[in-house]
């Protein structure tokens, strides 16, 4: 609806790279997480508006990033612990509408960036440790270790919300990003069918209706270069290579 009610008359403007650094975990009611290290980096490029909404743009990206979590999960009835972790590195494609807003009060070339829109991610490759140790049993369905490639038991690709605000100098750029995924890393049913079969669907506790595997989170700073490519074209038009 936003990218429908702006004007059609988009001119690319600029195009930059972008670092970006922060933590990443899965949002879970089944499970206990802690984050990991997110990284992250890419190109993008911002295609302008003019006149009435020249302080509007739609930004697109490619960018690898970095995602995952730690987990663990108590069972209390074999004293035992399951204990996990995965990081995959995504292929992520935003789609955005960044708003800029010149802070003239403080100077020239200063500004405030407000971006947000969705963003499509596909799963490169990725691992996962996972472990389950009891102290009262030697049954290997309990005492367990797995080294594995991620995408074998979670799902591949997943769609978000991306928004970030940050600060604008000189086209240096300083962003606080958050990304919210909205599909789970793995089917809920498939949780539920291997609890069932180990502990009993009565298991209430364990079986927890509201419980999912988690959707990817991520929150970072993000610097950015912009290469004023509009700015550029501007000059080398009204310049005068004969003129003393």
């Amino acid at each position: 609806m936003i990218f429908a009610a702006l004007p059609m008359n988009a001119q690319f403007s600029v195009a930059g790279v972008r670092l970006a650094s922060g933590f990443a975990y899965a949002s879970d009611d089944l499970f206990d997480n802690a984050p990991i290290l997110s990284c992250g980096a890419g190109l993008f490029v911002q295609y302008g508006f003019t006149k009435r909404y020249q302080h509007f743009a739609v930004q697109g990206g490619l960018f690898v990033e970095r995602c995952g979590s730690r987990y663990t999960m108590d069972f209390p009835v074999w004293e035992s612990v399951q204990k996990g972790k995965y990081a995959m590195q995504y292929l992520s494609l935003p789609v955005l509408v960044n708003w800029n807003k010149p802070l003239y009060f403080a100077g020239r070339g200063k500004s405030v960036n407000i971006n947000v829109g969705p963003e499509f991610r596909c799963g490169l490759f990725g691992r996962i440790n996972e472990e389950q140790t009891s102290d009262i049993t030697d049954n290997p369905a309990i005492n367990y270790e797995i080294k594995e490639s991620a995408f074998k038991h979670l799902r591949r690709l997943d769609v978000g919300l991306q928004s970030s605000i940050g600060f604008e100098l000189n086209n240096l750029t300083l962003d606080f990003v958050c990304y919210w995924g909205f599909i789970p890393l793995r089917d809920t049913k498939d949780v539920y069918k291997y609890i069932d079969t180990q502990y009993g669907t009565g298991d209430k506790l364990m079986r927890n209706e509201t419980g999912h595997t988690g959707t990817n989170r991520t929150f970072s700073i993000a610097l950015g270069y912009k290469i004023p490519f509009r700015q550029a074209l501007n000059s080398a038009k009204t310049a005068n290579p004969f003129k003393k």
